[in-house]
């Protein structure tokens, strides 16, 4: 049986260790589960510091999204 942390945040950060040895399948799997993570803090953090409801973050990762994809446009461009 593993033992429970009191905080989730430490109980995240023991379930998400990367071992040691993994093949590149694995690794991206654990990115995309660092990344769901980070995404779960985002939201409970738009809603519970300020309030927003779920459409609002939808609507907010969105924009989030589609800043990223124009970052990474901007970027290739000014390489090109």
């Amino acid at each position: 049986m593993y033992p429970v942390s009191e905080h989730p945040e430490d109980m995240l950060a023991e379930l998400c260790q990367v071992p040691a040895q993994v093949t590149p399948d694995e690794r991206a799997l654990w990115k995309q589960l660092e990344e769901a993570i980070c995404a779960v803090r985002r939201i409970e953090r738009l809603r519970t510091l300020h309030g927003l409801d779920m459409a609002m973050i939808k609507i907010l990762f969105e924009l989030f999204d589609e800043v990223e994809r124009l970052r990474n446009e901007v970027r290739f461009l000014r390489t090109s």
